[in-house]
């Protein structure tokens, strides 16, 4: 099967001075649908290059519009997914691509969303792998995650591992995270380099920890910055997984320079002063 690539249109400048929920996937063009009918996502904000999977005369979207049920710590009713959840293919890694900024820095900027991973069932018996990227102009990486399963072998139980990128090679974390349940994860894109923070739905744990991706360079202009998915075929025969990756509330926050606070903190000592005058 060919690899699939899907795009968004531009929808939030870099640098605005709001904070911004850009997909929610909570509007009537997102139209949840189970089994065999799950419905693609909405052609006036995806634009999908390439063909879905098709077997036995019966089209199996790769990215759709899911339903939050069944997941711990759910948040909102809908979200968007990548996976087919019903035969996944082995010999193929599908991307989700979408735009979320014009030309800017992604200096001082954050983005982040909430991600769940649906476990295969039923019959089918192994796991897949998952990716979450930010990119700049011509598919530039700017800091990228891959979730692995603990065991590809989905009667054994396991959650999936976090690895991030940096200079030096790749880095897995210890602390998995776990099937049907809501994450928060964010990546903040300071001057050192990139913030990884992810906790729980719950914030029964918090996370945080600062890398320095390839070749990072803070003060670069692109040309677009947009949010991508992956999802990897597991290493087996065609139709042995059903996994898929949902995520909802990509958003763009501009953060704060550390001047801006030391600003702010100047200004109150100073109003602090004068009342006590």
């Amino acid at each position: 099967m060919k690899p699939i690539y899907l795009s968004l249109l531009a929808l939030l400048p870099v640098g605005s001075a709001f904070s911004a929920v850009i997909y929610d996937f909570e509007g009537p063009d997102y139209v949840v649908q189970t089994g065999d009918n799950r419905t693609p996502l909405p052609a006036s904000n995806w634009t999908q290059v390439g063909s879905n999977t098709v077997s036995a005369g019966v089209t199996y979207p790769i990215s759709y519009t899911e339903a939050w049920s069944n997941v711990t710590g759910g948040s909102g009713t809908k979200s968007g997914a990548i996976g087919t959840a019903i035969a996944n293919s082995a010999d193929a890694t599908v991307t989700a691509f979408g735009s979320l900024a014009g030309q800017g820095s992604i200096l001082n900027t954050q983005i982040s969303t909430t991600i769940a991973i649906n476990d295969s069932n039923g019959g089918f018996n192994v796991r897949d792998s998952f990716g979450m990227e930010i990119r700049g102009a011509g598919n530039t990486s700017l800091a990228s995650l891959t979730f692995t399963p603990e065991n590809t072998d989905a009667t054994v139980p396991g959650g999936w591992l976090i690895s991030y990128t940096t200079a030096s090679g790749t880095v897995q974390l210890a602390s998995p995270i776990v099937a049907l349940s809501e994450y928060n994860f964010s990546l903040t894109f300071l001057a050192s380099g990139v913030e990884l923070h992810y906790a729980p739905a719950d914030n029964s744990s918090s996370n945080t920890v600062a890398f320095l991706p390839p070749g990072y360079d803070s003060s670069a202009v692109y040309q677009d910055i947009g949010f991508s998915v992956t999802q990897s075929g597991a290493p087996a025969t065609w139709g042995n997984s059903a996994d898929f990756l949902r995520f909802d509330n990509i958003a763009v926050n501009p953060v704060p320079e550390v001047s801006s606070f030391a600003l702010a903190g100047v200004a109150a000592l100073g109003f602090l002063r004068r009342r006590r005058a």
